[in-house]
């Protein structure tokens, strides 16, 4: 019979914590640079974005999937003018391993 550890009921109180939080809290407005950016999409099915470094270009990304994905477009960004998705969409992101991104 398996017995109960301190770290098993750890990992069960992390795990109620996280599951205790609203799933969808997080909006984000950028720069106007990011606006322009995400509202090209509405016209044009492929779009580069090349800036400087650390000035939202992985947030900017990031938080665009995350509308696509949801559908959340009037919920969590009332300004968007970028491509709206109707249906559910299937998505890819790819990117350097993980152990480039951490440093």
């Amino acid at each position: 019979m398996y017995e109960v550890t301190a770290d098993d009921l750890a990992v069960l109180a992390e795990l109620e914590r996280r599951l205790s939080y609203p799933l969808r809290t997080y909006s984000w407005d950028g720069y106007d640079k990011h606006r322009a950016f995400m509202a090209a999409g509405k016209d044009h099915r492929e779009r580069l974005m090349i800036a400087a470094n650390r000035v939202g270009k992985t947030q900017c990304a990031a938080y665009e999937c995350a509308l696509h994905l949801t559908g959340g477009y009037d919920e969590y960004a009332p300004w968007w003018e970028g491509r709206r998705f109707t249906r559910p969409v299937s998505m890819w992101a790819a990117g350097d391993p993980c152990r480039a991104a951490l440093y």
